[in-house]
């Protein structure tokens, strides 16, 4: 792959994601704290005398039923609760705009997020919105939401997102269907409830979407360079615990009253969250929202097939491959001295289990036509929010599209 920026605007930006990196070392990140029931959720509120509060959810949330314990807790500590889930998959500004009214007029006090990372990220949407002025695009990039947050107890249902511990929110224009991101200390949810139990109604693809969205965010943190000390252990408890554990979960069905594998997946998914707060992610995320941007394709899977092309990208780099191959020892994927060969290994592991998943190794939806302003999406965004190993322009982003794309070779 060869790269086509100037000397000079390289410099500039590996000057400027140096600065960040050393920045990452000093800023003080606020840490999602743990609840271990429904009944913590509610006690958490009422001491600090908040009696109001609004539940942001999805509509399958509800036809499930999944909120019944939540309600029933609010219920004993008399705390009234609103709940909004007009919400299409990927929340859109307009959405955003009128939750926030119907926050605002209610009186809420306080914010739960009951749902996937879209609904989490919503409801940090709606938080900056009730509680800054101006609309959700004029916050787009790092460190420019400026006011505290209402209360926010987010309670994910499923194992990928890490939203409910990260410092960032994705959120699709109305107008454009651009995705943008808003990354702020400020937007870090308070406190977070993993409930294992909420993983049982998930369809095999949705889990191992959001397996391998958990697994891509681990590895772009651990790969970048503004990670630290603390982001990489997180990262590499975190691949492990999927490595681990993600097959256990696909076949809870012969064993259906263990669900202790759903809860390491959880656990691993906040983990990676954690970890990519300060290591943050890097070009796949960039070039997966770029193409969310154009086609209905969740996240998750976007990112589980532009996974290993990327890698191979990578281990065209020293640096990387000294990266990738201590992530392989953390699997007990390391089975030589070779460090390229161990890398060779995670590659075909995810490809393993993306197999498992029914996940393909190409997007379908892709049109050749689309592929420039995707590609500018996603050097635009990569290169002024993420410390990147390797420095991608539209052409290389482009390349990789091409090889994620049904009959590349023509």
């Amino acid at each position: 792959m060869k790269n086509h920026l100037n000397s000079f605007t390289r410099f500039l930006l590996k000057l400027e994601h140096r600065l960040l990196s050393f920045a990452m070392h000093f800023i003080p990140f606020k840490r999602t704290k743990l609840l271990s029931s429904y009944n913590d959720i509610a006690s958490t509120f009422k001491a600090r005398n908040i009696n109001k509060v609004m539940i942001i959810t999805g509509r399958s949330i509800i036809k499930f039923d999944m909120h019944k314990e939540l309600m029933e807790a609010f219920n004993k500590q008399n705390i009234i609760f609103l709940i909004y889930s007009d919400f299409s998959n990927d929340p859109t500004t307009k959405e955003i705009d009128y939750a926030s009214i119907v926050y605002k007029e209610s009186k809420a006090q306080a914010l739960v997020s009951f749902g996937g990372g879209s609904i989490i990220d919503a409801a940090k949407g709606v938080g900056i919105q009730v509680s800054n002025k101006g609309g959700l695009k004029k916050y787009k990039g790092i460190f420019k939401v400026k006011k505290k947050l209402p209360l926010h107890i987010a309670i994910p249902t499923t194992c990928g997102t890490g939203s409910e511990t990260t410092w960032a929110t994705v959120i699709k224009d109305s107008n454009s269907n651009d995705k943008f991101t808003i990354v702020s200390n400020k937007i870090t949810p308070d406190y977070a409830f993993l409930n294992k139990f909420n993983l049982k109604t998930l369809p095999k693809n949705i889990y191992g979407y959001s397996a391998m969205d958990a697994l891509t965010h681990a590895i772009e943190s651990y790969l970048n360079i503004c990670s630290t000390r603390k982001s990489r252990k997180d990262a590499l408890l975190a691949v492990k615990t999927i490595k681990n554990n993600i097959l256990l979960g696909l076949n809870l069905d012969s064993k259906p009253t263990d669900y202790e594998p759903y809860n390491k997946m959880l656990i691993a998914s906040y983990l990676a969250g954690r970890s990519f707060n300060r290591g943050m992610v890097g070009n796949i995320h960039s070039l997966s929202h770029g193409i969310a941007s154009y086609y209905n394709i969740p996240h998750g899977k976007i990112n589980a097939i532009l996974l290993p092309e990327m890698l191979k990208e990578y281990l065209k780099s020293n640096y990387c491959i000294r990266k990738i191959n201590e992530i392989a020892k953390a699997m007990d994927l390391a089975t030589l001295p070779d460090k390229i060969h161990n890398g060779l290994n995670l590659i075909d592991w995810i490809l393993t289990m993306n197999a498992k998943f029914d996940i393909p190794m190409v997007i379908k939806e892709l049109k050749v036509e689309d592929f420039d302003a995707i590609s500018d999406h996603a050097y635009q965004e990569a290169a002024k929010i993420y410390c990147t190993p390797l420095i991608f322009d539209i052409e290389d982003y482009k390349e990789i599209l091409y090889l994620v794309k049904p009959n590349n070779n023509d």
